[in-house]
């Protein structure tokens, strides 16, 4: 029926149609066929189409597909919006997996980077993931679960501006000793905000304002040179 009707009613009529023709019966046969519903489904909204937390990728990109092409007729606009709402829909370990390659990657390509998505190895690896942040301790702040740069304490100290606050001494860690000497007298084997040593190990006095580092003053210059 799709290819004519009345005097276009002969198949041998059909076989002489220009190639254009051929190509606007095969958009209507596509238009008809994406428009009828799936059994048992009731129409719903593409924008509601949401992937399930056990529901695969693929399965799940099917689904918005259907539902995308039912409603909008425009195909390039429909590819625009499968890519879209293939990302922004989709559950939280995929999102994981699509975020460096949402921009300019087709479907194909995000298809192909969920396909571990809920396998063995990959929840093994969560689970790697997991247990190495949280058995590791922050070298600013010295408590566990998080790395020297996801410091709070450190972005506070540091007003959040790069370079700002680079003179500060780091933060000892909870009940550790430090493994190298005090920068401050280089004398023992104590942080240098808890150092009270007048002296540092060389002999010259230090100041009692200088909190970390070297001593203040002329003890850091050299031998005055003659004049020549």
């Amino acid at each position: 029926m799709l290819a004519g009707l009345g005097q276009y009613n002969d198949v041998r009529t059909q076989l002489n149609y220009v190639q254009l023709a051929y190509e606007q019966i095969r958009a209507c046969g596509r238009k008809a066929w994406w428009a009828l519903p799936a059994k048992g489904d009731s129409e719903g909204v593409f924008s509601k189409c949401i992937q399930g937390p056990l529901e695969s990728f693929s399965d799940f990109v099917a689904r918005l597909t259907q539902a995308v092409r039912r409603q909008i007729q425009h195909e390039i606009a429909g590819d625009i919006l499968i890519q879209q709402l293939a990302y922004e829909n989709a559950n939280d370990d995929c999102k994981k997996c699509l975020m460096p390659l949402r921009k300019g990657s087709t479907i194909t390509e995000m298809i192909r980077a969920c396909q571990n998505v809920g396998s063995g190895t990959f929840q093994a690896n969560l689970l790697a993931a997991a247990i190495t942040v949280k058995n590791k301790r922050c070298y600013n702040c010295g408590k566990t679960g998080h790395f020297r740069k996801e410091c709070r304490q450190l972005r506070r100290t540091q007003g959040g501006a790069p370079g700002k606050g680079a003179n500060i001494p780091p933060r000892e860690p909870i009940n550790t000793d430090p493994t190298s000497l005090c920068p401050r007298c280089q004398k023992g084997y104590h942080w240098a905000s808890r150092c009270k040593s007048r002296f540092h190990k060389n002999g010259q006095p230090l100041n009692q304002d200088t909190g970390y580092g070297q001593p203040r003053g002329n003890g850091q210059r050299g031998h005055p040179q003659p004049c020549k």
